[in-house]
């Protein structure tokens, strides 16, 4: 499962993971995620318009990163998931703490206004 990294001009950095994020999926992108995430000065968005599939270890890589952020005042914000995939997510409580929207300019104003 490759990860995209990319930083908008607003400074936001922008994680986009591609395939299923099922343990193979997870194993593939967990330290770079995580270094991301650890290492970030603002909060993140996490582009999920290219992940098909999401299983419990990928959500425990939400859970465990978005909790790491808080502390600093940041948060991680889901931008686009599938249909599918934003059912697992909000059936797993992942909204709670993970803003998710389908808007691009909405999940950078979160991002920025979170910082």
């Amino acid at each position: 499962m490759p990860l995209t990294v990319r930083t908008l001009p607003s400074g936001i950095r922008v994680l986009q993971p591609a395939g299923r994020l099922d343990l193979l999926g997870e194993q593939a992108i967990s330290l770079k995620f995580t270094a991301e995430a650890n290492g970030a000065g603002s909060s993140l968005i996490v582009d999920l318009s290219a992940v098909t599939y999401i299983a419990s270890i990928g959500l425990r890589l939400f859970f465990s990163n978005a909790r790491s952020l808080k502390p600093r005042g940041h948060r991680m914000i889901l931008l686009q998931p599938s249909t599918a995939v934003e059912e697992i997510l909000r059936l797993a409580g992942v909204d709670t703490f993970c803003p998710i929207t389908a808007d691009a300019t909405e999940a950078e104003r979160l991002a920025l206004g979170a910082s």
